[in-house]
């Protein structure tokens, strides 16, 4: 049952999304991934960053929330001084610079449009800059944005609270801007048309004039084939979906034109939304997940509530919970970091807190956990370790792209990573005859390191920890006979004799079929 479904309409609200990052559990960097994918580090340094954005040349923005600033990742490096920093942002707990999109013409249409808390008037903004520099890419990459160019594209939104205010935008294959908003604490707002609370919103802002400016009339702003641009509210006529609490996170699809929405949930689900066609209802206040909650509002519409594609219970976890949905994986023609075929069409869903990544899979008529890929990390998880992350995108080579908020909520932790498939070196996910060691984790380690290793065929292993001389410092396993299964040892830090190793590079080393693999470990104090 419901603790207090009226709890998530007060400002005291559940745990708010930034305050989930400061409780989520601490881990190291890496991904625990299946045998034949890699966890790469692009770049590090951002600091508490939100949400990203490629640009058509792959050149990245990153939002870094509580200081405003917008940053730049240019050929896989930070460039150091920040493309913006904007003015007048609230930044206290789930408020700030929010959420980025750059013009689907872009260079000639060198725009950017940002999602933030508005510091004047309490309310949330769009915005539009132009960009000015190396637009074209064709020395360093570095821009700035003319922060007089400022165009408002929509004021006055709904913030009466700190939490709850969505925060992400796209645009679609089609031109349109979509822009979630959270309920603001007020459920039944979500389910009304005449409010914006609660939606995806879908803008059209192809015929904005250019220059600083704005706000302009709602009517310059929607698009002609919206759900319901023959209703009687102005606000109405900018609605795509309706019916969501706070999706901070969703993804366009561009072949279909279809949504994936994470939502998170209030006491028991958090759910993932596929949005098939406009104007559906997705359920929110009448719904959590597939749950009613006896929730009674004004005009509130139960009929035409959408069940979610996928929900799963949030009471299970001890560090709060907050869903996050990668882009439906579509696989290029060629790329060298490309999954295999079978991952066409997948959806994959992180928790913020929990750090797992599940692979959703569409059968034809419904959507659930794909089958388990041999060494994947548990049944429903094809990875995990992958706390606070907060965006996805899928990179033309194949590669799954994904930005982490901070590594243990240290400050300038924030990093931008990608999960990539070895199928470059003709090594697949599932090939028969592999002998596959893990990345050690975490790494760095500090109090004990966990070692991963499957074998394909039963037989003779060892698995040793070597210092950089390539004396043994430590056997994990002392030539033993081993069936053809994942195994896992775990390394207190100390040698055969007792003693704590000394911080340092370190070669977890194994042995069998007469193949040997190595990988490094780093151990701190």
């Amino acid at each position: 049952m419901l603790r207090s479904i009226r709890r998530s309409f007060a400002p005291a609200a559940a745990l708010t999304f930034s305050t989930l990052l400061a409780f989520a559990r601490a881990g190291g960097a890496q991904a625990i991934l299946p045998p034949g994918f890699s966890d790469v580090l692009i770049t590090g340094g951002l600091r508490y960053s939100a949400a990203m954005a490629p640009l058509p040349d792959l050149r990245i923005l990153v939002t870094e929330k509580y200081d405003a600033r917008l940053r730049l990742v240019a050929n896989g490096t930070l460039v150091v001084a920040p493309v913006a920093v904007i003015d007048s942002v609230r930044q206290s707990s789930e408020s700030g610079l929010l959420g980025v999109a750059v013009d689907p013409g872009w260079p000639a249409r060198p725009y950017v449009y940002l999602h933030y808390n508005y510091l004047g008037s309490r309310s949330i903004r769009i915005a539009r800059y132009a960009a000015v520099g190396d637009l074209a890419y064709t020395g360093t990459g570095a821009f700035t944005l003319d922060l007089t160019s400022r165009f408002l594209v929509l004021v006055d939104l709904p913030d009466q609270y700190d939490h709850h205010n969505g925060g992400g935008m796209r645009f679609g294959a089609d031109g349109m801007l979509y822009v979630s908003l959270g309920d603001d604490g007020d459920g039944c707002a979500a389910v009304r048309k005449d409010k914006l609370q609660g939606k995806i919103l879908r803008l059209d802002v192809s015929q904005l004039p250019g220059g600083a400016g704005g706000p302009p009339p709602l009517a310059n702003i929607t698009p002609a084939d919206n759900p319901f641009v023959a209703d009687t509210s102005a606000e109405a006529r900018l609605v795509w979906e309706y019916g969501l609490r706070n999706p901070y996170s969703f993804q366009i699809d561009p072949p279909t034109g279809d949504l994936f929405i994470a939502d998170p949930g209030n006491d028991t689900y958090e759910e993932v939304d596929h949005a098939t066609e406009p104007g559906m209802n997705f359920g929110w206040p009448s719904y959590e997940g597939r749950l009613p909650t006896g929730m009674s509002c004004p005009l509130l519409d139960t009929l035409t509530a959408i069940a979610p594609m996928y929900a799963y219970d949030r009471t299970e976890f001890l560090q709060g919970a907050a869903v996050i949905t990668s882009p439906r994986y579509r696989r290029p023609a060629a790329g060298a970091f490309r999954f295999p075929a079978e991952y066409e069409g997948d959806v994959f869903v992180t928790d913020v807190g929990e750090g797992f990544l599940r692979r959703l899979h569409f059968n034809g008529t419904s959507w659930a956990i794909a089958t388990p890929v041999p060494g994947q990390p548990a049944p429903e998880d094809w990875a995990q370790n992958m706390d606070g992350v907060t965006d996805f995108f899928i990179h033309p080579d194949g590669s799954l792209w994904y930005l982490k908020y901070a590594e243990r909520f240290a400050n300038l932790s924030g990093q931008l990573r990608k999960i990539t498939c070895d199928n470059s070196v003709g090594v697949l996910p599932h090939a028969a005859d592999e002998l596959w060691l893990a990345a050690p984790y975490p790494s760095p380690a500090w109090s004990q390191a966990t070692l991963s290793f499957s074998l394909a065929r039963a037989g003779r292993a060892r698995l040793a920890v070597l210092d950089l001389a390539g004396r043994e410092i430590a056997r994990l396993v002392d030539d033993a006979d081993l069936p053809a299964s994942r195994h896992t040892r775990m390394w207190d830090l100390r040698d055969a004799r007792g003693q704590r190793a000394a911080p340092g590079l370190y070669f977890a080393v194994l042995e069998a079929g007469g193949r040997r693999l190595s990988r490094t470990l780093l151990v701190v104090r």
